[in-house]
């Protein structure tokens, strides 16, 4: 009877050993889950932010110098849009899109800086294009790019990934702009109308209008 006793003793210490082994992968794994969860996390925030820039200057892009005055009544935005250059597109060399680039910039670190769990390693960056489509029509292009180190990184490079992940996201966003297109139209027909029409190469333009006209109205 002794000696079952004295067995019963030893078998308890193995199951202390294996409970302590288990709790311990059970913690390793809820760790992992947990970083793989900081990492999609930090994807979403970055799809987010890509497409709220997206959208903010599509919707303000030919306004940039606006936005920055102290606009408090609606005849003061009137006033405003009224002293817009015409001819925006045409001889800005390409000053809109420099000032919706840093726009842009300041609108993203700012989100990001206000959302994120993550440590940045690297950046972020973003890169704004202009992809014109049309007249009075373009399209806005965000990318947005930074490097993270992921909340108990540890955790997933002992699964074999990576402690640090490069997000990357690109978004689109349509800016239309009637009074470019219009005035462009406008323009063409003064333009048109100063050329004499007896010249052949004025009437060749004239008829290339015209046939221009007749396709975009």
């Amino acid at each position: 009877m002794n000696e079952v006793t004295a067995v019963r003793s030893d078998e308890s210490g193995e199951i202390m050993i294996e409970s302590t082994i288990i709790v311990l992968m059970t913690t390793f794994i809820l760790i992992l889950l947990v970083s793989l969860g900081f990492l999609l996390y930090q994807k979403s925030i970055i799809n987010t932010v890509a497409n709220e820039t997206a959208s903010e200057i599509a919707q303000t892009y030919k306004y940039t110098g606006i936005l920055d005055a102290d606009i408090s009544s609606q005849q003061e935005m009137l006033s405003a849009i009224d002293g817009m250059k015409k001819y925006r597109y045409v001889f800005a060399w390409g000053s809109l899109e420099a000032d919706n680039a840093e726009k842009a910039e300041m609108y993203s670190v700012g989100r990001l800086s206000k959302t994120s769990f993550a440590s940045v390693q690297s950046g972020p960056t973003i890169q704004v294009n202009t992809i014109k489509s049309d007249i009075g029509r373009r399209y806005i292009e965000v990318t947005l790019e930074a490097r993270y180190s992921i909340f108990w990184g540890g955790a997933l490079k002992a699964f074999g990934m990576d402690e640090s992940y490069v997000v990357t996201s690109t978004a689109y966003g349509e800016c239309n702009d009637i009074s470019s297109y219009y005035n462009t139209v406008k323009f063409t027909k003064y333009a048109c109308g100063k050329i004499d029409d007896s010249t052949s190469f004025a009437g060749m333009v004239n008829s290339l209008m015209s046939f221009v006209e007749g396709i975009f109205g």
